[in-house]
């Protein structure tokens, strides 16, 4: 029986089927798969299909052209199987400093893979790639900023995309749960893994001396060998974010209180996960009730792809800001709120913390 085939729509509004190996993605760009990215590790192969189908849902048919042509010329010189450190270090080599803008241009894509949490890149490629100094730019967030495309975004970008955010809202355009997720990337610029891992619990607010103070525990994600949730950062955030997850928090579990008997659940709602994976959760839940225990795991949260999947994509769609650099439909994704955030600690010589906190 033949595999019920997904339908995808380019940012040019070219449908296309991510299982082919040609896609027609605007009027005059169409990318043809090649036979040694076809024969590249299977797996490997799959991630890429996504990542690349992504891209074109997102951004112009001209740049995801050129991140699949990056990745044929990897795969060519290379000969490529599966992508490891090793093959990273070796594609460097080949292109020189000369041609080292090659690998520059994939890396932002390479990054995405890992973050979008599809199957294909590692962690020690991910570490690699960040470690470099590229075509002689300084390390570190001078590196991130400069591209307009993958890097840090500017002022005026943050505020055309908050705009467009309250536009597609008031419009009912996005979900509530879209429309919290944007914000906090944007407010705390933490990694996808960190949001996820969230609970109703982690937010909380505290009075000092008579005045409110608002917080956000958020998960640590970067120690090796760590447990799920098992340390936090203690976060400041603004009365406004405070309202808008707690809001939230209140239609999920009001959305909850519709499948699960509420005697059931009420002495545990702050265990509940802030971003739910509705799906595995439904699939667990008998007679109004589930296994409580799974409330200890990661089960019941989304994973780093279904974020980015049915949370964020549907922003990166619909959003009409512009970029003053480019003149072009701005290019969002996670990792970029983290490199904004961190550009503006690095310009404040006050604050204390690195980009290795977030």
């Amino acid at each position: 029986m033949s595999k019920e085939k997904f339908t995808r729509k380019s940012k040019d509004g070219y449908e296309f089927h991510e299982e082919e190996n040609s896609w027609c993605i605007s009027k005059d760009r169409t990318i043809n798969f090649s036979k040694e990215v076809l024969n590249i590790d299977n797996k490997t192969l799959k991630g890429f299909r996504k990542v690349l189908a992504i891209y074109a849902e997102k951004y112009s048919g001209y740049y995801v052209s050129h991140m699949y042509q990056q990745f044929h010329r990897l795969v060519k010189s290379t000969n490529l199987k599966v992508i490891d450190v090793p093959t990273i270090l070796n594609w460097k080599a080949i292109l020189g400093k000369k041609n080292e803008w090659y690998l520059g241009a994939l890396k932002g894509f390479l990054l995405s893979w890992y973050e979008y949490g599809y199957d294909g890149i590692d962690k020690s490629v991910v570490s690699l790639l960040e470690s470099f100094t590229l075509s002689g730019n300084d390390k570190g967030i001078s590196v991130l900023t400069r591209c307009p495309y993958t890097g840090a975004f500017t002022q005026n970008e943050i505020l055309a995309l908050m705009f467009e955010l309250s536009r597609l809202w008031k419009e009912d355009l996005i979900s509530f749960e879209t429309y919290a997720y944007i914000h906090l990337l944007q407010a705390t610029a933490r990694r996808p893994i960190q949001i996820r891992h969230l609970k109703f619990e982690d937010l909380r607010k505290e009075i000092s001396e008579g005045t409110w103070n608002y917080y956000l525990y958020i998960p640590s994600a970067k120690k090796r060998c760590a447990l799920f949730r098992e340390s936090f950062k203690k976060l400041a955030i603004t009365e406004d974010l405070y309202l808008i997850l707690l809001n939230f928090i209140e239609q999920q579990y009001n959305k909850l209180l519709k499948i699960i008997d509420e005697k059931f659940i009420v002495n545990h709602k702050m265990k509940l996960p802030m971003f739910i994976d509705w799906k595995c959760l439904l699939g667990n839940i008998e007679n109004k009730m589930f296994d409580l225990s799974l409330l200890d795991k990661d089960i019941f949260h989304y994973s780093s792809s279904e974020l980015e999947f049915r949370v964020l994509r549907k922003f990166c769609i619909l959003q009409k800001a512009i970029s003053e650099r480019t003149g072009e439909i701005i290019h969002v994704s996670a990792r970029r709120f983290r490199y904004t955030r961190g550009t503006n600690l690095g310009r404040k010589v006050s604050v204390l913390i690195s980009l290795q906190n977030f």
